[in-house]
């Protein structure tokens, strides 16, 4: 019994007849596709003597090829092939714009109720595989019905009532569904590839990886569904010729894909249960030639989505990269803050006397002024070598990193102008507000435009300075990056070592980055250096981002100088050092007395009231700090008028303690006029100038 009719989606009418441009019909074409040579023969014969130019294939793949080469008026499909099945081929024909008018005629030995969803493979016409006679009757009538377009909504069916059940064959059957259905419940997406790579099938996983149906990949090489992957699949099948599977990773869609390919050996299929059923079938029918899926597979592809590994594995290499780096840098603090400390007090004595000669004599040049200029030179790095080593608590207020920004670029718009260099500014519109010390990250944004701009004096072509801010998540990032000739790679996990520089000798001293990488830190940010790829270095700053907004700045008055006698109490265990405070405080109207340990200190003020009290910090048998402790319960009324003293900061003791004290510090070494002002700021206070006035 048969049941004409057609598909529906408009494929009513849809002809086999082929017309040239006079109406007069020509000859047809016709791709007839089956495993079984026999099968190919008699088809092939029987559409000749229908006037068909006849091509035959032996599997769905060779089918495909030569429907991509030319495409035919009909495509006759055995359902179970090996390589590409005729289910598949079907597919793909009607998933393609171009070649979805072309008729399908399956032919097959199962049953009609056995065939996976008739209406998901989309053929116009299934035919029973019965005897040539009868196969013969049921094409032509086939063919008849697709040239009058006498179908209707359901697809043609011949033959399928007068075969029987095969339970070999339904298991068969069975064990290929359950096999495709495994495969679509892994996570993984599988390849299934013949031996000349191409896609025979894959499983859903698959198919959301590579973001295409698998009508879309089908008979495709890998290199063309994953061009990102370059060469490294030639290099994974060379691989599989050495060992049995390969591994390798390779970016697709912004995503990291990591595949691992295995060789089918030839044998394989034989061992397995879907063998031993085909071989069961064979002994039955000797007409009937079913291929298991195995035996024209080639290869099996297993693809997966490891970005997520990559990512987390990246991390962890940054934050080792981060620990290491930060462990390098405690270290050499720790040196360079011992070797500044040493250099402090002998510095303090050259730079201040010097000052102090130089002023009573009057003279402002000559060799007097070479030796106060080279002994500032050191106060300098002195200074840098403990702002590297220092992780002090900032005196932090919310303050607009952009003005920061446009403040420096300001003060050096003159010579920047000079070297002929083009500044870019690309700051965030709402302003960068962030917790900082404001005078420190200055210095930060000092020491980055100053590396860069030296950096620009070796580029050729345009001299470009792009600075630049934006808010990231709760983070300000400010870059600073020029066209400049860039860090070698094997340098940029260096660049912020002390005395480290890629300049010739003599254009800088190396410690700038090193500066800033310790100010960043003592601020909770982060400091990188990173090469463009457009060319130049680009240094990046992080800092947290604040939800408030920075307060006006209230200009702070100058203390009034009168005069009312002061008694003064100088506290340093380095005479020279004590000797030389005491000489640039000195003045007719003040009384300075001196101590070299805070005992002695101590003992004075239970005898006398002072002023102002200048304390060393560091000091042998009782620190300067505790001596302030026994300050605060005992004189709580001097607390007020300390001056601390020092040339370390870098304990952290003695960073806690100096902010918990809050008293103003004068570190070591200073200039004659940095201890005059700070003096001056506790000396004439209005309430210390009120108890002067009246003799207490």
């Amino acid at each position: 019994m048969s049941v004409p009719g057609t598909r529906s989606g408009g494929k009513a009418g849809r002809s086999v007849r082929k017309t040239d441009q006079s109406g007069e019909k020509t000859v047809r074409s016709v791709i007839v596709a089956d495993n079984n040579e026999f099968y190919r023969k008699v088809l092939g014969d029987f559409f000749r003597e229908q006037g068909f130019d006849v091509r035959t294939a032996r599997d769905g793949m060779q089918a495909l090829q030569q429907l991509e080469q030319s495409p035919p008026d009909l495509l006759v499909l055995d359902l179970i092939m090996p390589s590409i099945d005729g289910a598949q081929l079907c597919s793909w024909v009607k998933s393609r714009q171009e070649h979805r008018h072309i008729p399908v005629v399956i032919v097959s030995g199962i049953l009609s109720d056995e065939i996976d969803d008739l209406a998901a493979i989309g053929a116009e016409a299934y035919v029973a595989k019965m005897p040539m006679e009868q196969i013969a009757v049921a094409l032509k009538e086939t063919i008849r019905l697709l040239m009058t377009g006498e179908h209707r909504d359901e697809p043609i069916l011949f033959g399928f009532e007068k075969m029987y059940r095969r339970e070999v064959v339904l298991e068969l059957i069975q064990d290929r569904r359950a096999r495709a259905e495994t495969l679509d419940s892994l996570t993984e997406g599988i390849v299934e590839l013949s031996r000349e790579r191409r896609v025979l099938r894959t499983n859903r996983a698959f198919e959301a990886i590579a973001g295409r149906s698998s009508c879309e990949v089908l008979s495709r090489p890998l290199e063309e569904i994953f061009p990102e992957g370059g060469n490294r699949f030639d290099m994974l099948f060379a691989a599989t010729d050495a060992e049995t599977r390969a591994t390798a990773v390779f970016p697709h869609r912004g995503r990291h894909l990591q595949a691992k390919i295995h060789r089918v050996a030839p044998d394989e299929p034989k061992r397995s249960k879907t063998g031993e059923l085909l071989d069961t079938v064979a002994r039955q029918n000797a007409k009937v030639l079913l291929h298991s899926m195995l035996e024209s597979i080639g290869f099996t592809l297993m693809v997966e989505d490891i970005t997520d590994r990559v990512q987390a594995e990246q991390e962890r290499e940054t934050l080792k990269t981060r620990l290491a780096q930060s462990e390098k840098m405690s270290a050499l603090g720790v040196f360079v803050s011992g070797a500044a400390h040493e250099l402090n007090n002998p510095l303090t004595s050259i730079l201040g006397y010097s000052q102090l000669v130089m002023k009573k004599s009057g003279e402002n040049g000559g060799e007097l002024r070479k030796i106060v200029e080279g002994a500032q030179q050191c106060k300098v790095i002195v200074e840098q070598l403990m702002a590297f080593a220092r992780t002090l608590r900032p005196d932090r207020k919310v303050t607009d990193l952009n003005a920061v920004l446009r403040d420096v670029l300001n003060a050096r718009k003159d010579g920047i102008a000079a070297e002929g260099i083009r500044v870019e500014e690309d700051l965030v519109a709402d302003g960068a507000p962030s917790l900082v010390d404001a005078a420190q990250i200055g210095q930060v944004f000092h020491h980055l435009l100053d590396n860069a701009i030296k950096a620009l004096g070796e580029a050729r072509g345009v001299r470009r300075l792009r600075i630049g801010s934006r808010l990231q998540r709760d983070q300000i990032v400010i870059e600073v990056a020029d066209s400049g000739p860039g860090i070698p790679e094997n340098r940029l996990d260096r660049v912020f070592d002390p005395f480290f520089t890629t300049a010739d000798v003599g254009t800088g001293r190396g410690l700038g980055l090193s500066v800033a990488y310790g100010i960043v830190t003592a601020h909770g940010g982060r400091i990188s250096a990173t090469n463009s790829k457009e060319g130049g270095a680009i240094i990046r700053v992080e800092l947290t981002a604040s939800k408030e907004q920075p307060e006006q700045a209230v200009a702070k008055p100058q203390p009034r100088v009168d005069a009312q006698p002061r008694r003064i109490l100088v506290v340093d265990d380095e005479k020279v050092v004590a000797e030389l405070i005491v000489e640039i405080l000195s003045d007719p109207n003040h009384q300075i007395d001196s101590a070299h340990n805070g005992r002695d200190a101590l003992q004075q003020l239970r005898h006398r009231d002072y002023d102002l009290i200048v304390l060393d910090l560091r000091m042998p048998d009782m620190s300067g700090q505790q001596m302030y402790e026994q300050m605060e319960r005992h004189h709580p009324e001097h607390i007020p008028r300390v001056l601390f003293v020092t040339g370390d900061t870098v304990m952290p003791e003695i960073q806690e303690f100096l902010r918990r004290a809050g008293n103003p510090c004068l570190l070591k070494p200073f200039a004659v006029e940095d201890v005059i002002r700070k003096a001056h700021e506790i000396l004439y206070t209005p309430s210390r100038a009120q108890e002067a006035s009246r003799g207490i």
